[in-house]
C-alpha cells in the first residue's frame, strides 16, 4: 500500500509544487495534511508524512538544481557568486 499511495497520491501533491504552493492557503495545506494523517490512520502508509517538510524539501531541491546547474533556465537570473 505504501508504494501505491506514494505513486498515486503523494506524486499528485508534489507534482509542480514549487509553482502552485505559493497560492495554497493555510486551510488548504491543513486539508492536505489531514488527508496524509488519515492515510496513516487507515494504515495505507507506514510513515506519517508532514506536508510542510515535503514542500520545504521540494523548494530546496529546486533551488539546489538552479544553483548547481549552469544550464538551468533560471540560473541566469541569479546574482553572480562572490568568493
Amino acid at each position: 500500500m505504501d508504494i501505491v499511495f506514494q505513486s498515486l497520491d503523494l506524486n499528485k501533491i508534489t507534482y509542480a509544487v514549487q509553482s502552485y504552493s505559493g497560492y495554497l492557503l493555510e486551510q488548504q495545506i491543513d486539508r492536505l495534511q489531514a488527508m496524509l494523517n488519515k492515510a496513516k490512520k487507515w494504515a495505507l502508509v507506514s510513515v506519517l508524512y508532514n506536508l510542510r517538510e515535503i514542500l520545504e524539501n521540494q523548494y530546496y531541491r529546486l533551488f539546489n538544481q538552479i544553483v548547481t546547474d549552469p544550464q538551468h533556465c533560471l540560473n541566469s537570473i541569479l546574482p553572480p557568486m562572490c568568493f
